[in-house]
């Protein structure tokens, strides 16, 4: 028996009159149905002291026999210590392990072998599940549920099935040191214990009691999850402003290391994404390395951005600090040939490739200086510090485009609106499925691709997929109303789409301009460039492989055929741009390219290039000038089209 059956036994000899089963179930909260399954049970205990359970109609449940079999009975309860396991649990013990299995461990129960398993009706197990959602689960967007396979599981993102666990650990059912050593297997507790003493660059000196406990748990319910095969979704959208935790992702990828050395886990890109989050909300970070000669490589990048934005950075502070932390220990990477891995690159590549190239211009000073040589996913984890800066410098707006068809479909759209809206607003999209299990707090303004009402506060455009002028007008209208920006001209910025390509135009040459012209091979494109840089001393010989250095780290392809190579500045004698159309398109890394910009700057020039970059990227979106340019077969061609 388990021990509330044992406890309903106890109760029923100590009565010297006949006692309803809903009073009983009253007592040991269950319901009556529970109270009549123990009953059942307990016949056929007591039948060795000759005792015998009454059953009246309208009376209720009495044990008869002698009284000295009464107190055997009762002094044989008392004696008996019996251990618990899973068929002896009471209400607050079978909750938790209810918990435990099927939201910690994610196992898969019928309403019946729940039912058998803690021997208790299915109508207290579903009264279980009522509470455990409503007290643990719901406020995460995490659900006990029934599937249509009439299996009861856990549902919900990863990351919020793994935060409800951590409440439930920190603050509510499981809030307890024995369950920790109960729950999680030895080596796990063991692993994680010996965290701070096995990572030399992580900092846990003068963080809170509470703060350590929190990072602990977070760990083994993180490394359980993933030994149960389970791992953070890569999120469909985010805002940069939310992307502070990126900063410890060198760290989680370094604790990530140690742990799989220790444990049968593999951490996926995702999972040490969830583990930055943790020390960021935890208040751990690298240890500092400041030095002077790191402060002032720090404040000339700092500069350089300035200078190529053309601004003056409103929290230069926070910039350096996230920098102070990444760069020294980015170096050190690098000089021992060690590759971390960035799970938003792709991400960075995509919305923000202006800044990613930029940056890798900014950042030229750490390669010459250190000789090293930038990788992309570095060269994304300083971009997003720029932009997060950048955004807060300009206090950006979070747009968010929603499609009923996922976030595929909605490319075209946010394209379109990062061309029409302010360049530093942070423009995302997701599926409409996707907003029930995200928080959408943070967002300025909706724009939706369907007619279909969506239930928040947030204001909400409706446009079409195409997103016409009528459209674009309407966007512009419910931005400057629920923004708190002035009334913009749509007009006027419908017409980027044809507008002069001023920056490229001031820089081209009919000495420097080649059309439909015929190459088989990347490699045949580049050389024959970077011989007419050099034949003008645009250039040092030196340049050359920089250049193909570039090309080996990560590919200069933009969108829709349009590739824009280019090497140090430090090999640049003078800002020269070099544009080529192909006749027939070429493989240029995994794409095929057919029309080719090199821009070459030297580090005095850094307003130029920014300026150009960005007009390249707004061309690159842009099919029906691009197409334009490419038909061009001539100088004199180009000068009566553009």
């Amino acid at each position: 028996m388990n021990t509330r059956q044992l406890n309903v036994l106890k109760y029923l000899l100590k009565q010297n009159d006949y006692v309803t089963a809903k009073e009983i179930s009253k007592n040991f909260q269950v319901t009556p149905k529970t109270i009549y399954l123990d009953v059942k049970l307990i016949q056929e205990q007591i039948k060795e002291y000759d005792l015998n359970i009454n059953k009246k109609t309208n009376c209720g449940i009495f044990i008869t026999g002698k009284e000295e079999n009464k107190q055997r009975a009762l002094l044989s309860i008392d004696s008996d210590d019996q251990i618990f396991n899973e068929n002896s649990l009471d209400l607050i013990t079978r909750r938790k392990k209810l918990v435990i299995n099927i939201v910690l461990l994610g196992k898969l129960y019928t309403l019946q072998q729940l039912s058998e398993k803690y021997y208790v009706s299915k109508t207290s197990i579903l009264n279980d599940i009522e509470y455990i959602n409503k007290t643990i689960l719901s406020n995460y967007h995490v659900h006990i549920a029934t599937g249509t396979d009439k299996k009861i599981s856990v549902t919900g993102l990863e990351e919020n099935i793994q935060l409800a666990m951590i409440n439930a650990f920190m603050n509510s059912l499981l809030n307890s040191r024995a369950m920790i050593d109960e729950i999680f297997e030895t080596k796990i507790i063991t692993a994680v214990k010996k965290l701070s003493v096995s990572i030399e660059n992580i900092d846990l000196e003068d963080l809170a009691d509470y703060y350590i406990q929190a990072l602990e748990i977070s760990l083994m319910i993180l490394l359980t999850r993933i030994q149960q095969g389970f791992h953070i979704r890569r999120e469909d959208y985010f805002f940069l402003d939310n992307l502070d935790f990126i900063k410890n992702y060198p760290l989680a990828s370094d604790i990530a290391h140690y742990l799989e050395k220790e444990l049968p886990v593999v951490f996926t890109d995702q999972d040490k994404t969830i583990l930055s989050k943790y020390l960021t909300s935890y208040r751990v970070s690298s240890i500092h390395i400041e030095t002077d000669e790191n402060t002032l490589l720090i404040d000339l990048i700092i500069k350089r951005l300035e200078e190529a934005e053309n601004i003056r950075l409103l929290n230069k502070d926070e910039l350096r600090n996230q920098l102070l932390l990444h760069i020294p220990a980015m170096v050190l990477r690098l000089k021992n040939g060690i590759k971390i891995k960035n799970p938003l690159l792709d991400e960075v590549k995509s919305r923000y490739l202006h800044l990613f190239t930029l940056s890798w211009y900014v950042l030229s000073v750490v390669e010459e200086r250190y000789a090293v040589t930038l990788t992309e996913d570095e060269i994304s984890f300083i971009a997003i510090y720029f932009q997060m800066t950048l955004n807060k410098s300009h206090q950006s707006k979070h747009i968010l485009v929603v499609c009923p068809y996922g976030v595929v479909s909605s490319k075209y759209v946010v394209n379109l609106l990062r061309n029409l809206l302010p360049r530093f607003d942070d423009i995302q999209s997701c599926s409409y499925g996707d907003l029930n299990s995200r928080k959408i707090e943070d967002v300025d303004l909706i724009v939706s691709t369907s007619s279909k009402e969506i239930n928040t506060l947030v204001p909400v455009v409706h446009v079409s997929p195409m997103l016409d002028d009528v459209d674009c007008s309407k966007i512009f209208e419910a931005y400057a109303n629920n923004i708190f920006l002035k009334k913009t001209n749509a007009s006027g910025k419908l017409l980027r789409k044809n507008r002069n390509l001023t920056e490229l135009s001031k820089y081209l040459t009919k000495e420097l301009m080649f059309f439909k012209m015929k190459f088989d091979t990347k490699d045949q494109c580049l050389d024959f460039i970077i011989k007419k840089l050099e034949s003008r001393n645009s250039v040092t010989a030196e340049f050359k492989q920089s250049v193909y250095q570039r090309e080996k780290i990560g590919s200069p392809v933009l969108e829709n055929g349009i590739a824009i190579p280019h090497g140090l500045p430090t090999y640049v004698n003078e800002f020269t741009v070099v544009f080529v159309t192909l006749e027939k398109a070429i493989k240029w890394s995994d794409q095929y390219v057919d029309m080719v910009i090199m821009v070459v700057s030297p580090e005095s020039e850094t307003n130029a290039f920014e300026g150009l970059i960005m007009e390249l990227y707004h061309i690159s979106t842009n099919v029906e000038v691009l197409n334009g340019m490419k038909s061009i077969k001539n100088y004199e061609e180009y000068l009566s089209k553009i």
